[in-house]
């Protein structure tokens, strides 16, 4: 689901006429859970054309209005989207201009829809993917150390990952988070040299 919020920029947030925030979120239903498990904001900068990717770290405490203070990732599911953007907003005094969310079964259908992505694993995390459930398809569970051609079940797999390091040596929330901009990065990057670009766009 994609929505472009109207609202005015209230005085209290960092604020610029060229530049456009949007909210890029994950929603983890496993178990009846309602959590954001993902949160990147997206910075288009229209003077130059450059975007920039922000990851929020699920486990940040902040300041959610009208409840006690928990993590970031707890604000949806208290009050929906509204509560998760005034929540980002008046801790991280940035405006939001819209925002776009997820599922676990929309993102893998995204993936599939670019094609599949091309990713670089190390071995670590390749070995980690193949023996546990993060890729659910077991049939999908044959990834290797080196570059990859994944569908969306392995990319799936690869951006939950937490208890193995990355390429590069992150781990545990950090490495997710790098994990998810990667994954990110190689959908834009499929996105633009595909020859059916504005066939995917809509």
């Amino acid at each position: 689901k994609v929505i472009i919020n109207k609202r005015e920029p209230s005085k209290d947030v960092v604020h610029e006429d060229y530049v456009v925030n949007y909210l890029i979120f994950g929603i983890e239903k496993l178990g009846g859970a309602r959590n954001t498990d993902a949160m990147l904001i997206g910075s288009l900068n229209t003077k130059d054309g450059k975007i920039k990717l922000t990851s929020l770290l699920r486990d940040s405490y902040v300041e959610i209005p009208g409840y006690k203070a928990n993590k970031l990732n707890s604000a949806y599911a208290k009050g929906g989207v509204e509560l998760l953007i005034e929540t980002i907003e008046k801790n991280y005094k940035i405006h939001i201009n819209g925002y776009a969310s997820v599922d676990f079964e929309a993102f893998e259908g995204l993936v599939d829809l670019l094609g599949g992505v091309t990713i670089e694993l190390g071995k670590e995390e390749a070995d980690y993917l193949n023996r546990t459930n993060y890729i659910s398809v077991k049939a999908n569970r044959n990834v290797v150390a080196g570059k990859n051609k994944l569908n969306g079940n392995q990319v799936m797999g690869y951006v939950r990952v937490r208890k193995a390091k990355t390429l590069g040596g992150a781990n545990y929330d950090y490495g997710r988070v790098v994990r998810q901009q990667r994954a990110l990065g190689a959908m834009f990057d499929s996105l633009m040299s595909s020859k059916n670009m504005f066939k995917l766009l809509s």
